[in-house]
């Protein structure tokens, strides 16, 4: 019987514990997200602007968890083997975050979730950085509207595919005793 490394000592711990990723000031999200729709509903050109972009960062965000919990599982199935996954830089931006979660844990939801972040990628890009190209404000507000829709389903996925990771967490954690034993 092997002695456990400071990997698998902090490893075993959250298991234990079922300290899992939480959003990161999670209520100040939620009134990000109240005002992103109150800014949409505004019905103008600056509203769906700041919509757009506080829905970004709010996806941006779900991103995130899911890849720490993507990286965590993965953690966990090879346990007591050590994998070290990449983790989310500070200055990583959407495109980035997105490809850490393509290259963790994959299933149906993950790559529907994947697709729908890129095309509100293509659309905010669209929108964003060739907003003088549009022809009237009724284009800004007919993509401003299906971003909102993106993000809508983005979050829907996000929320199913974050109770199938905790499901599976909390197996590790029924089961915590077992993988102790392996490196006592």
């Amino acid at each position: 019987m092997m002695s456990a490394t400071k990997y698998q000592k902090e490893l075993l711990k959250i298991m234990k514990s079922a300290d899992w990723p939480d959003f990161e000031r999670g209520h100040f999200l939620d009134e990000l997200e109240e005002i992103a729709n109150e800014m949409h509903s505004k019905d103008s050109t600056e509203g769906y602007l700041a919509s757009l972009l506080i829905y970004q960062q709010l996806i941006e965000e779900m991103l995130k968890l899911l890849v720490r919990y993507s990286n965590l599982l993965i953690q966990c199935s090879v346990f007591p083997q050590e994998i070290h996954c990449k983790e989310i830089g500070k200055r990583m931006m959407f495109g980035q975050i997105l490809g850490l979660l393509q290259n963790g844990l994959m299933d149906e939801e993950t790559e529907k979730l994947i697709t729908i972040c890129q095309r509100f990628s293509e659309l905010r890009n669209r929108l964003a950085h060739k907003i003088t190209l549009k022809t009237d404000v009724k284009d800004i507000r007919r993509q401003a509207r299906q971003a909102k829709k993106y993000h809508q389903q983005i979050y829907s996925l996000f929320d199913s595919i974050l109770d199938q990771y905790r499901l599976a967490l909390r197996e590790y954690n029924k089961n915590y005793s077992e993988y102790e034993d392996l490196v006592k």
